[in-house]
């Protein structure tokens, strides 16, 4: 089964080096894999930099440049537009997921479903996690809301990598744009009867560059949770 890794990147210029160093290692792992980088709307050298390592690997990496930054979810949907295969997997480009992690789930979702006759997701559990405190309490207290609201199974809604076979984006829903978008991906698989399976990453501390959203983790997620409170709502009204 060969699958896409799908990424995101906003301003990740620093990162991309080793990014591609961690992908070409993952490439020569035999597991079928092609990549679709997307640089958000980025104001640095990310694009250039893009373009110069699509030279090099272009026969498995492929890149697609976004005007505009269309947010987490918009982005990530960009990069699942450009894949060629039907199973894929998302990923952010800034290096916080260890690639033998990403490879063992990877791993893990093709033996599963050469396994199981259902409908799979994969999602990664941070078992090991080096950001701070506050952003552990944040993210968990996130992950409890979702759960209440949307009714998800899992404990650590915003982990990756996320892999599952790109029919689930052809439900016709108002997918977000925003960093709702992941816990959507979990509400609809689960409404879908998907198997939801995990597989144990670590969460590791940026080399290089700043998040998108440090500093800002409670407006960011206000505004996530008056738009999940929405589509809690949306989702009673129908049926998938």
């Amino acid at each position: 089964m060969s699958v896409t890794l799908c990424i995101t990147a906003f301003n990740e210029h620093e990162n991309l080096y080793d990014l591609i160093k961690d992908l070409t290692w993952l490439h020569a792992q035999q597991i079928g894999l092609q990549v679709v980088i997307v640089d958000n709307g980025s104001t640095d050298d990310t694009w250039r930099t893009l373009q110069v390592q699509s030279l090099e690997h272009g026969e498995w990496l492929s890149i697609v440049r976004l005007g505009e930054n269309r947010g987490y979810g918009g982005g990530l949907r960009s990069a699942i537009e450009a894949a060629g295969t039907e199973t894929v997997a998302l990923l952010s480009a800034d290096r916080q997921y260890p690639i033998e992690d990403v490879l063992q789930a990877i791993r893990e979702f093709q033996s599963s479903a050469q396994e199981e006759s259902s409908r799979l997701i994969l999602v990664g559990n941070r078992k090991e996690r080096y950001d701070p405190k506050s952003a552990k309490f944040v993210s968990w207290f996130y992950s409890r809301t979702v759960r209440l609201l949307l009714g998800t199974e899992l404990m650590d809604v915003n982990s990756q990598p996320k892999i599952f076979g790109r029919e689930l984006l052809t439900q016709k829903i108002p997918w977000s744009d925003s960093f709702f978008f992941d816990a959507q991906l979990i509400a609809v698989a689960q409404q879908l009867n998907f198997k939801l399976i995990s597989s144990p990453v670590r969460f590791v501390n940026r080399r290089y560059g700043k998040s998108s959203w440090s500093g800002q983790r409670i407006k960011v997620y206000r505004e996530t949770l008056i738009e999940m409170w929405g589509f809690r709502k949306y989702l009673n009204k129908i049926d998938l």
